[in-house]
């Protein structure tokens, strides 16, 4: 039988590679070819997959740049408005809230705030029961107003985690008489026009805060659960993005590109830009331009060495092409698939909530009420009941009312909601229908406070606390409860009386542990009045001396050791050396991690498929541990979770690592392996 033209034994590839000479020319051609592409190959697709995000990252990180620009020629333009000043002056607080909202309303700005000269709030278009706060003490933009600077920038605000913030002096003449900021949201909403300017349909924005994780997103809201459960402030997740992490969230595998969001005293957050990665397409161009760039590599060689171009080099060029094609595109899809972080919800209950007061610390008039909300904080579960027990001082502090307009619990599931105003106790029990709470952060109640005079007291959080899960087992998720710290003065003491208001920047709560020992102090007293002050571990001020005589309003003191601390200070009234009143606060330093989690299972070596018990504990000497921990399988995310946990493995080695955080956010890790055969 006579085979075709182009498969006779002169033209086939077989004919072609049996001279020994040509198969290892040819074979050669390939080698070589792979040798200077491969190398190279990895760091083209990692730049191409990152110049998009780096791009829409530079986009987005301007625009929020003009946006601060924005908020602060708004906020000006309202400080010139002699309706404010004459208000302020006047005490007109009705008039002064109906222009600010509607100036806000105009203008665009998520909330506006105006104070007096001594930086006391007089009207706030959020919260607007809220007044009589030191705004200019217990905010960094408000110490510079304090100064008589003007500023704007990102910051956590009284009432959301991290927005735009603008303070501008308001002026009579060359007499400040009060100061307006101007705030924007750093939400859902702004993340959304962001993207709608500076982003493409398919790319997404976080916005991340340091303290409280995920503030605001453009994600589908059906991600929400998935993504408070992962990408959370005990996860780490953002030191995966410098490390070049991949992240496959939901369906889709997206790469990503954070930058700094600084306030006045440093940064509060990030912003993360996450691009799509779009596999197929990246490799299948990867491939096709191998293909191209091998057969120009070729031809140009057989031309070099002067060999005629025969049939049966076409059928070979093919040949190797397809080879080419095959092995760039597989090499692509690998490289691709390197350093994925799988943001996929999880089968285990998470135990993610954290129940705390908001302001959890602050400064504020004596003479007024004031408004504490209890905040719920999900972390990726669903909740459907809470229980709270708090704890106060009746001496200091007397709690009016219980407010629950504004909770996400159901009006007719309040079961228990009472003040015991004799022995200082709140509790509230209440529920929420099918399928429970989803919001991520929300309003419990709000207490009605009356300050009973001049002092600094706190609330705490008793055992009975819970949230329950809406797992059908009524699960109690709580991981964390943070309770306040208050300061109560009489108005417009911190300008002109000897007794003294101080105040923590770094350190504002009494009633929480840091994990950060430099510690600096403010007071605000007698203009121009030398003070004397000590740090000590007596809560009694016995002991100041004038050998810390000081005409500065602020000190700061570095590398403490653990413990639990009070700032003594007071001022010099004469030449004689003579104290007048102390003030003293109180600061709880805690930089020693737990110990390292000791994981137990009932056997390390196990059958595949085999369901086994894990347990894992630890302990923490000062500050104490959090209700949780976390934990992370193979390489993967850590999760909240809590001992025991009941785990099938597949076949394989794998490992286990066990994250315990206490109290003040330190943290150590234990791990252990298991053998699945």
């Amino acid at each position: 039988m006579k085979l075709p033209h182009f498969m006779s034994r002169r033209h086939t590839i077989f004919s072609v590679f049996s001279d020994s000479k040509i198969f290892f020319i040819n074979f050669g051609i390939l080698i070589l070819f792979f040798v200077f592409l491969l190398p190279f190959l990895g760091r083209a697709v990692s730049i191409y997959h990152k110049d998009a995000v780096w791009r829409g990252s530079v986009r987005v990180e301007k625009g929020i740049v003009n946006d601060e620009k924005y908020v602060g020629t708004q906020t000006a333009e309202i400080a010139r408005i002699p309706d404010i000043s004459t208000f302020i002056q006047s005490g007109n607080v009705l008039n002064l809230l109906s222009v600010l909202q509607d100036e806000a309303k105009n203008r665009k700005l998520s909330g506006v705030i105006v104070t007096g000269d001594d930086g006391v709030v007089i009207a706030r278009t959020v919260m607007v029961a809220e007044r009589g706060d030191y705004f200019f003490d217990t905010s960094p933009v408000g110490r510079k107003l304090a100064n008589k600077e003007e500023t704007t920038s990102i910051e956590r605000l009284m009432t959301w985690p991290l927005g735009i913030e603008s303070g501008r002096l308001v002026k009579r003449g060359e007499e400040m008489v009060g100061a307006v900021i101007g705030t924007l949201f750093l939400d859902d909403a702004y993340a959304k026009s962001l993207k709608e300017k500076y982003l493409s349909e398919d790319a997404e924005i976080v916005f991340y805060s340091n303290e409280k994780g995920i503030t605001g997103t453009t994600f589908d809201p059906s991600l929400k659960q998935i993504l408070d459960a992962n990408l959370n402030t005990g996860t780490q997740w953002i030191s995966w993005i410098d490390k070049g992490y991949t992240f496959k969230i939901g369906d889709i595998d997206y790469t990503a590109k954070d930058f700094s969001l600084k306030g006045v005293e440093g940064e509060i957050g990030k912003a993360v830009i996450f691009c799509p990665l779009h596999h197929t397409l990246i490799s299948s161009v990867a491939g096709l331009s191998a293909v191209v760039l091998f057969v120009i590599f070729f031809v140009c060689l057989r031309f070099i060495r002067k060999k005629d171009l025969c049939k049966s080099f076409f059928f070979i060029l093919f040949l190797c092409s397809v080879l080419v094609f095959g092995v760039v595109f597989s090499s692509t899809v690998v490289l691709l698939n390197q350093n994925i972080a799988m943001i996929l919800k999880t089968p285990y209950t998470i135990y993610n909530t954290v129940l705390e007061l908001e302001p959890s610390s602050g400064l504020f008039d004596m003479e007024s009420e004031h408004r504490i909300a209890i905040r719920a904080i999900t972390g990726g579960e669903a909740i459907n009941a809470v229980n709270i027990e708090l704890s106060y001082d009746p001496a200091k502090i007397e709690i009016n009312d219980i407010i629950t307009v504004n909770s996400f619990c159901d009006p007719d599931l309040f079961i228990e909601k009472g003040v015991d105003k004799q022995n200082g106790k709140v509790k509230i029990a209440c529920g929420v229908k099918f399928p429970g709470f989803l919001g991520g952060a929300g309003v419990v109640a709000e207490l009605g406070i009356q300050p009973l005079g001049e002092s600094e007291t706190g609330l705490h959080f008793g055992e009975g606390t819970r949230v329950l899960a809406s797992d059908g087992l009524g699960t109690d998720v709580l991981r964390q409860t943070i309770g306040g710290s208050y300061q109560f003065v009489e108005s417009k003491k911190a300008l002109g009386n000897t007794s003294i208001t101080v105040y923590s920047p770094t350190h504002p709560n009494a009633e929480r542990w840091y994990g950060k020992n430099t510690v600096r102090f403010a007071w605000r007293g007698t203009e121009g009045a030398r003070y004397a002050y000590s740090l000590d571990k007596e809560s009694s001020s016995n002991y100041l001396s004038l050998n810390s005589a000081t005409k500065s309003n602020e000190t700061v003191f570095s590398n403490m050791a653990d413990g639990i601390y009070y700032f003594h200070i007071a001022e010099i009234v004469n030449a004689n050396g003579k104290l007048g009143a102390a003030t003293t606060k109180k600061v709880m330093i805690d930089t020693t991690p737990p110990d390292a989690p000791k994981i137990a299972a009932s056997e390390p070596n196990i059958a595949a498929g085999q369901v086994e018990r894990v347990e894992f504990s630890s302990k923490d000497a000062l500050s104490g541990l959090q209700k949780n921990f976390y934990v992370k399988f193979n390489g993967g995310m850590f999760l909240p979770l809590a001992s025991p946990l009941i785990i099938a493995y597949p076949k394989g080695r794998h490992t286990i690592i066990v994250r315990a955080f206490d109290n003040a956010g330190n943290y150590a890790d234990g791990s252990m392996q298991i053998n699945a055969y």
